[in-house]
């Protein structure tokens, strides 16, 4: 399904050709954003002239065939006519994708801040998703791969090219199964259980307690998808991915699908191997152990009975925003520097525990950066010790 960003259109609108599809398209619809509709304000880079896509995908993309085809694309758009060229390959073959053109990424991520993704690529399946990573390969479209968009942080001016987000919708190889696969093997001290990338971590986990499978306990709060945080290696109370991780299943820049397992996995502190070779991350075998459920669902209660107490989670955030330094903890640091509460528009240390940024209402990713630069530097000024985000931060300035 095509589907465009929330805001109308003004009716008036004359015929014009789209600039660079060499396609038989009868006519295209050629409309100006009003001033009032603040969902369809654009970018000061882009002149407020727009192209009304239904005909053209209509054409371009017609074996999707969904119910509704809506959309906008931008005339004058530097990386326009490689995105354009990069949507009709898609076209074969590719029958249950949702494309969201010009997506305000804002919906997307626990921040809920950030300006829009020309295209937003949401693959039902892995073949989907090789198909969209090499169609953006082919047309040297810029390409940026999301998960559940709960470490991310997405400037005001959004991201240029295809985004493809691996989350809960996807099924199948990416699935959003409601049990995972679960396997055993002779004479293993260990349980095997493999989970598509989109799956949250909770889900997850609550799968692995009810078939008395213990070791996800501790992550089991953090907000990401299983996916994401393989690649980041996250982590939470002295426990990471690392330590129940036994695999992982990729799809590379060039389409073509990946392993890692054991040593290739190079872990480390809030890092991998799959980060490093920015692999788009589709399955996820865990190694865990047998337990009652009850013990598993007691210790799972008293960990989120602990965030609960100590964690803004009522908030907009991405949870913790920097990264532990060697020998101290980045909440106290900013706390013994007088920092929470700290305010930048609609930015704030949390007063609840100073790691966290929160977005009171109305913040702006440009709010969150001059905050997070801020408490860099004061707390560099009193301590010495340089502050680095563990939150990924993506797109282009307002």
């Amino acid at each position: 399904m095509i589907t465009k960003h929330g805001g109308e259109f003004n009716e008036k609108a004359v015929i014009a050709p789209m600039q660079g599809f060499q396609g038989n398209i009868k006519a295209l619809t050629v409309t100006r954003l009003s001033e009032s509709e603040n969902e369809c304000a654009t970018p000061r880079w882009i002149k407020r002239q727009c192209i009304q896509t239904e005909r053209f995908f209509e054409h371009a993309l017609g074996q999707l065939k969904p119910q509704s085809i809506y959309g906008n694309m931008f005339l004058n758009l530097e990386d326009g006519v490689l995105l354009n060229e990069c949507l009709r390959m898609l076209s074969s073959g590719v029958v249950r994708a949702d494309i969201r053109l010009y997506e305000p990424l804002s919906r997307w991520t626990t921040f809920r801040v950030g300006g829009s993704a020309d295209a937003l690529f949401i693959p039902r399946d892995e073949a989907e998703l090789i198909k969209a990573i090499r169609a953006a390969r082919d047309t040297n479209t810029p390409l940026t791969v999301i998960g559940n968009g709960s470490n991310l942080l997405v400037r005001d001016g959004g991201i240029r090219g295809l985004v493809l987000r691996i989350g809960p919708e996807c099924e199948e190889a990416l699935g959003n199964t409601q049990e995972p696969v679960c396997g055993t093997e002779p004479g293993a001290d260990n349980i095997r259980l493999t989970v598509g990338a989109g799956v949250t971590l909770s889900q997850a986990a609550r799968a692995a307690q009810r078939a008395g499978l213990a070791g996800m306990e501790a992550i089991s709060g953090i907000p990401g998808s299983v996916g994401g945080a393989a690649w980041m290696n996250a982590g939470a109370y002295d426990r990471e991915m690392s330590n129940i991780v036994e695999s992982v299943r990729a799809i590379g820049r060039d389409g073509d699908a990946l392993a890692f397992e054991g040593d290739a996995l190079a872990f480390r502190y809030r890092g991998s191997a799959m980060m490093d070779a920015g692999v788009a991350i589709t399955r996820v075998t865990f190694r865990l152990t047998e337990d009652d459920p009850r013990a598993i669902e007691e210790r799972t209660a008293q960990y989120t009975a602990k965030r609960r107490a100590k964690q803004p989670l009522a908030a907009a955030s991405a949870g913790s925003f920097f990264k532990r330094p060697a020998g101290h903890f980045a909440g106290k640091l900013i706390e013994d520097a007088g920092l929470k509460g700290l305010t930048v528009g609609g930015a704030q240390v949390s007063q609840m525990h100073a790691g966290f940024i929160i977005n009171k209402g109305g913040a702006s990713a440009a709010d969150i950066i001059r905050l997070k630069d801020e408490v860099i530097a004061r707390v560099f000024d009193k301590f010495g010790v340089r502050l680095e985000p563990e939150v990924r931060i993506l797109g282009a300035d307002a």
